[in-house]
């Protein structure tokens, strides 16, 4: 993975940085009369879509919600391989499911009180690593991954809250297992990952120089927003707890 050019290319000129995301779908009027099927274009590749049976189509084909959480499992999925790689592991195989539950009698408007869209989510994940891979490294990488709420991080909760008419959760700071010892433990292993190699490239010692004071500069600004947000509670566990490394700053 080559990562070294786009560090550089990104310290350089920041807006590199800024990508759009997006998916179109257009139906010719000779397709009206077949409101069953249809096709989505995201990427440059074009996706047959279909209807679920539960609402009227034949379920021939993905469905919307199939969609949707095909996204989720394909952003876990690619993040957990690129941790992974940077930090050495060498994983047989990683399994990802996401399924989405949904009553049906709200969007056929059987039932007002009934929202439009998914009820719950699930997301689960099956590791299988090579035998003599750092269990305890591997145990860390999993913990840190999922103490982060996936749906708040991908924009799901946002999106479906207030579809569902739900106001927006209040936010409580929490303290949780890694978090009782460094603030930021993610980027303590993404740090552990990159400069932890028994031999190093000038272009890795670039690259991970780059991203290292990439991590510094972002975490000055989270913090920031941290301190706007929570306070005096947010100012405490800085007294309390250290940045990336125990016991040092």
């Amino acid at each position: 993975m080559h990562w070294a050019p786009l560090a550089k290319s990104y310290k350089q000129d920041p807006l590199q940085a800024m990508i759009t995301d997006s998916a179109s779908s257009h139906c010719k009027q000779a397709n009206m009369f077949d409101p069953l099927h249809g096709k989505v274009t995201a990427g440059g590749y074009v996706i047959p879509i279909a209807v679920h049976s539960a609402v009227g189509g034949d379920s021939d084909g993905p469905v919307p919600g199939d969609l949707l959480c095909a996204a989720l499992a394909s952003c876990v999925d690619s993040t957990i391989r690129i941790v992974a790689n940077r930090l050495g592991l060498v994983l047989n195989s990683v399994d990802v499911r996401v399924t989405g539950e949904v009553d049906v009698r709200g969007t056929l408007c059987l039932q007002p009180e009934i929202p439009v869209g998914f009820q719950t989510m699930h997301l689960s994940v099956l590791l299988n690593a090579t035998l003599g891979s750092n269990q305890k490294l591997i145990a860390a990488l999993f913990q840190a991954t999922f103490l982060l709420n996936h749906f708040e991080l991908f924009g799901l909760s946002q999106t479906f809250n207030p579809m569902q008419g739900k106001a927006e959760p209040v936010k409580h700071f929490r303290t949780l297992s890694l978090y009782k010892i460094v603030r930021h433990p993610i980027q303590t292993g993404v740090l552990i990952g990159m400069w932890a190699v028994p031999v190093s490239t000038m272009s890795h010692l670039f690259f991970a120089a780059s991203m290292t004071l990439y991590i510094f500069v972002g975490l000055y600004f989270e913090e920031k927003d941290l301190i706007r947000e929570f306070g005096s509670t947010y100012r405490d566990y800085m007294v309390r707890v250290k940045r990336l490394i125990p016991f040092i700053s």
